[in-house]
């Protein structure tokens, strides 16, 4: 096996890669590539480093580093009620006769900003990583087009509010 040019950076992004994985922390690609290119700045490394895709793939290839799914809770979903109520909307606009340019199509969304990695690097010793809770800080995105796709409206986002409205009782 090739040794890298630049041994010390390479042996302190590893060295650091192994320090965040006892710690649990996700780590991706492009933060090896971060890391590797602060760690050769400050080491004095080949001023020409370029933390590539292929330094990428030859760095995961000789520490024995590979991607792994970080596993977390799904919610059901609860198909048959939507079903049901598109069912029962298309039934009772037909009966009415409106127009496809006056229909507009609505849908909200939860938009996680600070959403957590998908996958993570890993060593060779690893075989699972430890879940994370995913972050509950969301804001709720609605979109809304209309059914011939002529005119879509500037989407409405909803953020959390610090003061509920909902009386408790």
């Amino acid at each position: 096996m090739r040794r890298a040019e630049n041994d010390k950076a390479e042996d302190a992004v590893y060295k650091w890669f192994l320090q965040k994985c006892s710690q649990g922390q996700p780590i991706s690609g492009l933060v090896l590539c971060e890391k590797a290119l602060i760690f050769s700045e400050k080491l004095d490394g080949d001023p020409q480093f370029k933390a590539s895709n292929g330094w990428l793939r030859n760095f995961k290839a000789g520490h024995g580093i590979h991607d792994l799914k970080i596993h977390r809770e799904k919610m059901p979903a609860n198909t048959e009620s939507a079903d049901g109520f598109v069912f029962k909307f298309k039934t009772k606009t037909k009966e009415v006769n409106y127009d496809d340019d006056f229909m507009y199509t609505a849908d909200e969304t939860g938009l996680y900003w600070k959403a957590l990695l998908q996958t993570t690097s890993a060593s060779r010793w690893e075989t699972n990583t430890p879940g994370h809770e995913m972050s509950k800080d969301c804001v709720t995105v609605l979109t809304c087009a209309i059914e011939s796709e002529n005119h879509k409206l500037p989407l409405l986002i909803i953020g959390i509010s610090k003061k509920s409205r909902i009386s408790k009782i």
